[in-house]
């Protein structure tokens, strides 16, 4: 892209240069017309060439110095003026040249000295992180020696011996066994040589450890002091059981973390007899849905009601040992169930299935996880039939897509339609002014030349060319009024506001109708085609209040608001029922003002009544500007 931009600055200079040259050479010598070339030497210092200021500089001075002989000469002008401004020329010339090569060369002294500055600043951070490191290893190595020592003093008076039905065990600060009582050996199964040093996050299953639940006990056992947590945990020959445990943070008088306190107990029969209830309950709640049972470990279906073989297409018991892949279509939609069940315990959704036959078909579901006393951790998902209601509403769906892109297409053609509308009215009234109408002016400058060389005893061809004339100026004004009608070139002159005062002057000339104006506050220049658009509204709406209102006085105020500008008209004519508009067919001059508004993401209100006259507001939002 640089090399593109500078080709075209390159390509920009060059024409430039040569152009005040033949302006030089078209103009008399001792006009300073050569200090001109320092506007092409500034415009250089854009490239990201460094030379190019100064090639640029030195084609101006040569071209500077040709003109002193190829220019035409003033007679009386002095040799010595002609030599003076030449070298005026070349100094303005150069000046540019010499201040901003002054001027980079002050910035490569500042980079310089900042990039030596940022080094000093690593290099002493550098320092700096290594004394603190080596700070950091002194006081933890001192910290864990004075807790060994503790640990061995007060380990058997914190440790409870001889308790059977519970297992009591130490943890040190990283969460590894420091103590074993026997209790611990009866629940768990380990004997006291085969765990203490070992982590304590091997007595949990492995999708436990892996989301970091271990870690996660002790960090809040530390903040809070104690944490309590149900769970399965797994003994040394692999079994599971349920186990409520207490996990407490053991400090010492000064404060500092010493290691923790870990209570656990077997209350597996208990889970079991709780997990029995809420199954039976899920089941008696749902009989009158397709239920199926899918142990977790190898996603497999243990059980499935008649109804939800129905529904699936097979017969009694032949989803029983089948892998649930087989009722589900592929895709990514079971593994993200799967992470939400394992996340929350619940899902519920639309999920595509497919038949024994193969045929696709929706289904709600609602999955939960619950623990089953054979089988251990379960998927319990109740099915429900809803191809018919997703069918109708895909068909529903497809509607509203289609009719949202048609509204969009017509809306996209209205926008072609009022720009193409807005295009051509400025080229008919371009051309209308710039060639018709100074057509006319020529044709009748050429009739006064005749009349004014015809002999006075012509007086009868006189005044006939006179009556010409007059016709001819009467159809210049209509020919000027018709192309200010197509597109006001005072709109994109002079502004806005200006092209509503002669609106609204020609108005009342035209129609006899009192017009006035308010400005308040308006930013000027406005954008073109938010100019357009409140011009054309104004245009419209003085149009209709001629045309139908039989309005005495037309007022009409501009005022910029807050993010934006204002337009309001209005008449105090016999105005019209709102309701009875909204039941008619609305007139194309309504249609064009609501589009045009819209396209500048404007909102667009009329307010009228029987005998109350009417009040056209338009509102356009203008980002950065405010009142």
């Amino acid at each position: 892209m640089t090399s593109r931009n500078d080709t075209s600055l390159v390509l920009g200079v060059t024409g430039l240069t040569f152009g005040l040259f033949l302006l030089d050479l078209s103009l008399p010598l001792g006009v300073a017309d050569g200090v001109l070339y320092s506007g092409v030497v500034i415009l250089a210092f854009a490239s990201s060439s460094r030379r190019f200021p100064i090639f640029v500089a030195g084609l101006c001075s040569g071209l500077n110095g040709l003109g002193a002989w190829f220019s035409p000469t003033i007679a009386g002008v002095p040799t010595w003026m002609v030599l003076t401004n030449r070298l005026f020329s070349t100094l303005v010339i150069w000046v540019p040249v010499l201040f901003f090569l002054q001027r980079r060369r002050a910035e490569e002294s500042l980079r310089r000295a900042y990039d030596e500055l940022e080094v000093r600043v690593q290099e002493r951070t550098a320092e700096l992180a290594s004394v603190n490191k080596a700070l950091v290893a002194e006081i933890a190595e001192r910290m864990e020696t004075e807790r060994s020592l503790r640990a061995s003093e007060e380990r058997f008076r914190l440790l409870v011996e001889g308790t059977q039905d519970y297992a009591i065990f130490l943890l040190d600060r990283e969460g590894l066994v420091a103590s074993w009582n026997a209790g611990a050996a009866r629940v768990i199964g380990y004997k006291a040589d085969e765990i203490i040093g070992r982590s304590f996050a091997q007595l949990y299953l492995a999708d436990d450890k892996r989301s970091g639940k271990p870690r996660w006990l002790l960090e809040q056992a530390t903040a809070q002091g104690r944490v309590e947590d149900e769970g399965w945990r797994v003994r040394k020959d692999g079994s599971r059981f349920w186990a409520n445990v207490v996990l407490t943070s053991l400090r010492d008088e000064s404060g500092r973390l010493r290691g923790f306190l870990k209570i656990t107990r077997d209350v597996t029969e208990r889970k079991q007899a709780e997990e029995a209830l809420r199954l039976q309950s899920v089941i008696a709640a749902n009989i009158a849905e397709g239920i199926c049972l899918v142990r977790k470990s190898d996603a497999t279906i243990v059980y499935a009601n008649p109804t939800f073989e129905h529904i699936f297409g097979y017969g009694p018991n032949e989803l029983t040992g089948k892998p649930i892949g087989i009722i589900n279509m592929p895709g990514e939609a079971a593994g993200e169930i799967v992470r939400q069940l394992d996340a929350v315990g619940v899902w519920r959704g639309e999920i595509l299935n497919r038949k024994k036959d193969g045929t696709p078909f929706w289904s709600w579901a609602s999955i939960s996880t619950l623990e089953h006393p054979e089988h251990g951790t379960v998927w319990v998902a109740v099915h429900s039939d809803i191809t018919d209601r997703k069918r109708v509403q895909q068909a529903l769906e497809a509607s509203q897509h289609a009719l949202r892109q048609s509204r969009e297409e017509l809306r996209a053609l209205a926008a072609r339609l009022l720009t193409a509308q807005e295009e051509e009215r400025r080229r008919l009234s371009r051309d209308l002014h710039d060639d018709v109408n100074q057509r006319l002016a020529m044709l009748i400058v050429e009739v006064e030349t005749l009349e004014r060389s015809l002999p006075l005893s012509q007086e009868r061809i006189g005044r006939g060319l006179r009556t010409i004339q007059t016709r001819l100026v009467e159809l210049s004004d209509d020919v000027r009024h018709l192309a200010y009608q197509f597109h006001p070139s005072i709109l994109d002159d002079l502004g806005l506001p200006i092209a509503l005062h002669r609106l609204i002057d020609d108005f009342s000339t035209r129609t006899g109708i009192k017009g006035t104006l308010v400005l308040r506050n308006v930013a000027d220049p406005l954008p073109q085609a938010v100019s357009t658009c409140l011009y054309r509204v104004a245009q419209e709406s003085l149009g209709n209040a001629s045309r139908h209102a039989k309005a005495s006085c037309v007022d009409v105020e501009l005022a910029g608001v807050e993010q934006g500008v204002t337009l309001t008209v209005r008449d105090n004519g016999c105005g019209f029922d709102p309701q009875l508009m909204k039941r008619r067919q609305t007139g194309l001059g309504l249609v064009s003002m609501k589009e045009r508004v819209r396209l500048v993401n404007g909102t667009f209100d009329i307010a009228s009544g029987p005998g109350l006259g009417t009040s056209v507001r338009v509102w356009i939002p203008m980002p950065g500007r405010s009142s």
